[in-house]
């Protein structure tokens, strides 16, 4: 791997790695959340594992994390992309995917080819916003970002979102959580 992808790949995971092996506070708004998703939670092993402890819902102010994320993303900071196509990430990912009835496989982790390409952009209330080309769903991503502040009555609840409910203090902040 080129070394200075492989230091921005470093650098990239070693925020994630902090984030995840600390913890995050639940908010109030996820707590809700986890309420309305809960059967789904306490149904799924993996979710239940991260948003649970000792069989209940993880609360408001309760701390969040997540050990087995960090281990991965630790993983593909040492190994870069060879941790995911050809170690034990993808073995797991592809038995994971198996047992859910899917059709991916360890092989087709193995003989995948990444393709670097230029991200597609668009410029909106003075940022710039990357997203993924297609065959990626990026480009759908960024033509709803766009429209949204192009037609006025949409636009209006992220000028003003006060008057429409919401105690979001940025425009954009408000969008993206949408």
């Amino acid at each position: 791997m080129d070394t200075s992808l492989k230091t921005v790949l470093e650098e990239a995971c070693r925020a994630c790695i902090k984030l995840v092996a600390n913890g995050f506070v639940i908010s109030p708004y996820l707590a809700s959340n986890f309420e309305i998703c809960k059967n789904a939670i306490m149904a799924n092993k993996g979710l239940k594992g991260v948003f649970t402890f000792n069989g209940k819902l993880l609360s408001a102010g309760d701390t969040c994390s997540n050990n087995k994320l960090a281990e991965t993303l630790q993983a593909i900071s040492d190994f870069g992309p060879s941790a995911i196509y050809n170690g034990t990430i993808g073995k797991r990912l592809a038995a994971d995917v198996q047992v859910a009835r899917g059709i991916l496989s360890f092989i087709d982790m193995q003989d995948y080819r990444v393709e670097v390409t230029d991200p597609i952009s668009v410029e909106v209330m003075g940022y710039t916003i990357l997203g993924m080309p297609l065959p990626s769903s990026g480009a759908a991503g960024l033509i709803l970002v766009n429209s949204y502040f192009h037609i006025p009555h949409i636009y209006q609840q992220y000028l003003f979102p006060q008057l429409h409910g919401s105690s979001v203090s940025h425009p954009l902040h408000l969008h993206i959580n949408n």
